[in-house]
């Protein structure tokens, strides 16, 4: 891991940037006024291998097995994973394939791409017919694979938040995406209530590099690459403070069946009706044009 201590923004690499918030581990949480965008500094990117060693909840969560995707998702209510769906989708950052088998279901010819071996083994062992599952970076994919606008959707769920440049990641999803194809995903949400003041460990720096809010999310897809953003909303849901209360305290049966018995159920009701979720999903429709905007430059 190298920990740079950046005065410019990594995002956009403007210099237009202020001290928000210190963060675990003598961290600082630092925002840009000119994309919007929140990064910590030092900023450090994980190595290769980082998260293959990982012992962290959500690590060990996608190495457990083939796992179903969400019961409760926005996905499963959106018009782009109707039954009966054609095309080619790309999701980056796979995990163990759980997604990947959901979006096949609905139709579409599926490619996985993960950089942890383990999850790819997993994702691979569902034998998802036509489903095609690779361990490489979008990097690696494109250079690889030639050709652009091969995909009607790229699929990022909990991904960008990790990225060393997340401008250069999105400068290679629009090359890949078809015009008027469909960019979705999720992002933890910085603006749910306690974010920084009860969060798990997995959530700071190095494991995130970048923060977002759905209007900062919102203004960088529309504004820097010209994508025509449908949905951005905090409705990703499942009680996230009762969640991190019960997995720190789950050695206190009494306290963690109270909290699960009394608190989750309000809390979740509150979440959603004030659309508080944890994380926030999107979609986003490629527009021509866009990507290379003069304003964000390649790291």
């Amino acid at each position: 891991m190298q920990n740079k201590s950046v005065s410019d923004c990594p995002i956009c690499a403007s210099s237009e940037v202020r001290f928000a918030r210190s963060l675990l581990n003598e961290y600082k949480l630092l925002a840009c006024d000119k994309c919007g965008g929140r990064f910590c500094n030092p900023f450090a990117p994980p190595s290769a291998g980082f998260y293959a060693g990982a012992s962290d909840m959500a690590s060990k969560s996608r190495h457990s097995g083939p796992t179903s995707w969400y019961p409760v998702h926005p996905a499963r209510e959106s018009d782009v994973f109707a039954k009966g769906k054609q095309g080619r989708l790309l999701e980056v950052g796979c995990g163990n394939g759980a997604f990947a088998e959901f979006a096949a279901s609905a139709g579409y010819e599926v490619t996985g791409l993960d950089v942890d071996a383990t999850s790819i083994q997993i994702a691979r062992s569902r034998n998802i017919p036509g489903a095609r599952f690779d361990c490489v970076s979008l990097e690696e994919y494109s250079r690889l694979e030639s050709g652009a606008g091969q995909f009607d959707v790229i699929a990022m769920f909990e991904v960008f938040e990790h990225l060393a440049n997340p401008a250069a990641t999105l400068r290679l999803v629009k090359n890949l995406l078809r015009d008027k194809g469909v960019l979705v995903g999720s992002l933890p949400n910085i603006d749910r209530p306690l974010m920084w003041q009860i969060h798990m460990d997995y959530e700071m720096p190095p494991y995130h590099l970048t923060y977002w809010t759905t209007k900062t999310w919102s203004e960088f897809l529309s504004q820097h690459f010209l994508f025509e953003v449908q949905r951005c909303e905090a409705s990703i849901y499942y009680g996230y403070v009762s969640d991190i209360l019960m997995e720190r305290l789950k050695s206190r049966r009494l306290i963690h069946n109270i909290i699960s018995r009394y608190i989750y159920p309000v809390e979740f009701k509150i979440e959603k009706h004030y659309t508080l979720g944890a994380s926030f999903y999107f979609e986003a429709v490629s527009q021509r044009g866009g990507g290379s905007p003069a304003e964000i430059k390649p790291n």
